[in-house]
């Protein structure tokens, strides 16, 4: 690796605006490639995962709605 340039990102925890955009791309990415209709994220729902500290980051909020994505019937 070389460290040509050093970008520093806050963890998610502190961009909690970022949030629904990042749902919304992975609630696209995961049910187009499992054959499922992209449900709409209510804002009850953003809202919840807005509250959390995330300290996974954004891998953790990805896994979460890949899993949401496969395992959820509606």
């Amino acid at each position: 690796r070389l460290n040509v340039v050093p970008i520093y990102l806050p963890p998610l925890r502190d961009r909690t605006d970022d949030i629904p955009a990042l749902v919304q791309h992975f609630v696209k990415r995961y049910a187009a490639s499992n054959n499922r209709p992209a449900p709409r994220v209510p804002d009850d729902v953003l809202n919840v995962l807005k509250s959390y500290a995330w300290p996974g980051n954004v891998r953790e909020l990805q896994n979460n709605v890949e899993r949401a994505i496969v395992l959820c019937q509606g």
